[in-house]
């Protein structure tokens, strides 16, 4: 979720408590190197149904993951990404977009890697699926080069940061 409107793709901004934290120094702009790394998840994805969601409105939020999610469609319809909550919405304007007892998902990670399951989902409940994204082969020796702006959930993904504090801008 971008919460900084004004930075850089690929810039990263830290609350100064966190910046402090990490580099040691006041709250300033340094050249930093970052990269995605995966999450040591051992389970299956898990798919929650937001409350209030209904055969006309689906809000699917994805869970428990072992990286990035890029997209994430509904019966084969593509779907919002909410920030905020990092909710997937399908908004059926009044008509039928899901028998929520066997919705089609097709989730995208940020690999490429495509998760398709057809499940049963409850509003206010999670719902394992049956599968997992695949681990990086070498997710240490990965370094993401930002080259155009994704939809990327982050619920369960975590960043490696490196600072160079000598290297202010």
């Amino acid at each position: 979720m971008d919460q900084c409107p004004g930075c850089a793709y690929g810039d990263l901004d830290l609350s100064p408590d966190v910046f402090e934290s990490i580099t040691g120094q006041s709250y300033t702009k340094l050249s930093i190197e970052w990269k995605f790394v995966d999450c040591p998840i051992s389970n299956k994805v898990q798919y929650c149904l937001k409350t209030g969601s209904s055969e006309f409105w689906v809000a699917v939020q994805p869970a428990n993951f072992v990286s990035g999610v890029e997209s994430l469609s509904i019966n084969g319809q593509e779907t919002s990404l909410i920030d905020s909550a990092y909710y997937f919405l399908i908004d059926g304007s009044g008509e039928s977009v899901a028998d929520l007892s066997s919705v089609r998902v097709s989730m995208t990670g940020v690999n490429g890697e495509v998760l398709e399951e057809t499940l049963s989902l409850t509003a206010d409940e999670c719902t394992e699926g049956s599968s997992q994204f695949s681990s990086s082969v070498d997710a240490s020796q990965t370094t993401i080069t930002p080259t155009k702006p994704s939809r990327i959930t982050s619920a369960t993904s975590t960043e490696e940061l490196r600072v160079s504090p000598s290297e202010s801008l």
